[in-house]
């Protein structure tokens, strides 16, 4: 065998293509509909449209349903780069392979070509859930803050502030993290506006939170703090009074 087939090439570039097909749609959320053949939202419990329905927990809004439906678009196109990198270098991989044992007019190993492609997937697999971790966090995010707006609003209130809490604080908790997550304490969470966040990737030196939060792995949990609460001196929730601002305390 002097080389590998166009033929042979265009399966494998095939399999790829439903492979990462497959796993996106259970990410994203969505199946076929056998009927019309349109995509529709499935009934997966761990899927991004899953876990925004169950940050918002209320049926959304037409502004809402945009907010998810770009978080799924966003996604999809991480998916599709990542998918087209793999075809290309699974592809390339392959053809020097086969290049290389023509030239010495030895045959192609069935082995060898499993474990190039074997390598090239589990890079893959690991670039896809770095995506599948960072998309999550944004999801979840987004839509508990399309929650709390809400239960700002219905309160009266013209802000909407945050928190996050490390879940716990230990010894792999980031600089990052104390940094814009809490107090100089280490103990008390910092409190943001909503429009305060940065809906980009964290970067090394910013002072603002991130909708991403610090990393793909940041186990901080965002929470909402009403007007009229605040903490106590371990960092828990508690009520201080009407008129009581925390954003504005911290910030004196």
């Amino acid at each position: 065998m002097s080389g590998i087939s166009p033929e042979i090439l265009n399966q494998i570039r095939e399999l790829l293509d439903d492979y990462f097909d497959d796993i996106t749609l259970a990410l994203l959320g969505l199946s076929y509909d056998e009927a019309s053949g349109d995509l529709i939202f499935g009934n997966s419990e761990v899927s991004l449209a899953s876990l925004y329905m169950k940050a918002l927990n209320s049926t959304p809004n037409e502004q809402e349903e945009d907010v998810l439906k770009g978080i799924l678009s966003v996604t999809n196109d991480y998916t599709e780069a990542l998918k087209a990198k793999t075809i290309a270098d699974v592809t390339s991989d392959l053809n020097n392979y086969a290049n290389g044992q023509s030239l010495k007019k030895e045959p192609i190993e069935k082995e060898v070509v499993e474990i190039l492609v074997e390598k090239q997937m589990e890079t893959a697999e690991n670039k896809f859930k770095v995506i599948a971790s960072a998309q999550s966090n944004v999801t979840k995010n987004m839509g508990l803050i399309s929650a709390f707006t809400r239960m700002s609003e219905e309160n009266g209130q013209e802000e909407t502030y945050v928190f996050w809490r490390p879940v716990p604080p230990d010894d792999r908790t980031s600089q990052a993290t104390f940094d814009v997550h809490l107090m100089p304490d280490r103990i008390t969470p910092k409190v943001w506006k909503t429009s305060e966040i940065n809906m980009g990737f964290f970067k090394k030196g910013d002072m603002r939170p991130s909708i991403f939060n610090t990393s793909p792995n940041c186990r901080c949990a965002m929470s909402l703090i009403s007007l009229g609460f605040g903490f106590d001196a371990a960092g828990k929730t508690v009520y201080k009074g009407k008129g009581w601002n925390e954003y504005e305390n911290q910030r004196k």
